[in-house]
């Protein structure tokens, strides 16, 4: 596993990639995107992107949703909100996850990755992001605002894109050499079998790029940890290349049939039952994330 820097990047590239001619900032940008696309007001548009964040979490909790929710109830919870079009317009304009975006392309090119798979893609922005970088990219998402919206975003930009409607549709099996699941995972109530459909879904020597945003008061809806993922990942036939803070990275693999019990014990051994007291001692001591950037080579 290696540690690639990330650090020092002011986030133009992204900015490039998204904001429309005649903008002085990105979320001028989108808010005003966004506005068109809806035909609201713009002011009105920004007021409910300022508001949208704490709306999704009362939304949420009104909903009676938490973890452990039947999986089929999640998913409508969130293929019916309208107010993820607000929301993720404010996260988009400032969005955090840049650097490691710009290693992952780097990274495809000097590969000669053609084609990009956005699972739960959102808005699109990262998928556009991507397209600008010259890969073939699909979107998928339960959510058919957030899909029609991102298509629409790629149309007015004149770039290709092809959509996957989670709702009714599979993804295809040995279709992409890179993929992404950026502030998705968290949301998810059957983690497992998503991680277990992308698998399927990506290439042999193909990438996975994935993080998990931990639970918290702003963000009741995040009710899947990286624990509940990932010890099912080397059963999936992903092992980890990189990690970059929050974000990390796997390698699609060929795994023995035979093989999968195995890996999926250890995993379980691991991650639900030796990991988590470690970490908690850790925590107490104080000394947890000081050997994470040991660990990651971050300096002292």
């Amino acid at each position: 596993m290696s540690v690639p820097s990330v650090e020092g990047s002011g986030g133009d590239q992204w900015q490039e990639a998204l904001i429309l001619p005649g903008h002085a900032s990105l979320l001028e940008s989108m808010v005003e995107e966004l506005a068109e696309y809806l035909g609201e007001d713009p002011a009105v548009v920004s007021d409910r992107c300022a508001a949208a964040q704490r709306l999704v979490a009362e939304e949420w909790i009104s909903s009676g949703l938490a973890k452990g929710s039947d999986p089929k109830s999640v998913e409508q919870f969130y293929s019916a909100r309208r107010t993820y079009l607000y929301d993720l317009t404010a996260f988009g304009a400032q969005y955090p996850n840049v650097p490691e975006l710009e290693f992952l392309a780097r990274t495809a090119a000097k590969a000669r990755f053609e084609t990009y798979l956005d699972f739960g893609s959102g808005i699109g922005s990262v998928g556009i992001f991507f397209a600008r970088r010259g890969l073939e990219v699909t979107l998928a998402d339960i959510s058919p605002h957030l899909l029609e919206y991102a298509a629409w975003r790629f149309r007015r930009r004149g770039l290709k894109v092809n959509t996957i409607d989670l709702r009714s549709e599979k993804l295809p099996e040995n279709a992409f050499q890179l993929v992404t699941a950026l502030d998705v995972v968290e949301h998810l109530a059957d983690p497992r079998a998503v991680v277990r459909s992308i698998a399927a879904s990506a290439k042999r020597g193909g990438l996975f790029a994935c993080n998990v945003s931990p639970a918290a008061s702003q963000y009741p809806q995040h009710i899947t940890s990286y624990e509940d993922i990932a010890w099912g990942l080397r059963a999936a036939g992903f092992r980890q290349r990189h990690v970059m803070r929050e974000v990390h990275v796997f390698e699609r693999i060929s795994t023995s049939p035979a093989m999968r019990p195995l890996y999926a014990g250890l995993g379980y051994v691991w991650f639900k039952i030796a990991r988590p007291p470690v970490v908690r001692m850790l925590e107490a001591l104080g000394i947890k994330e000081k050997l994470k950037k040991l660990v990651r080579g971050e300096g002292s």
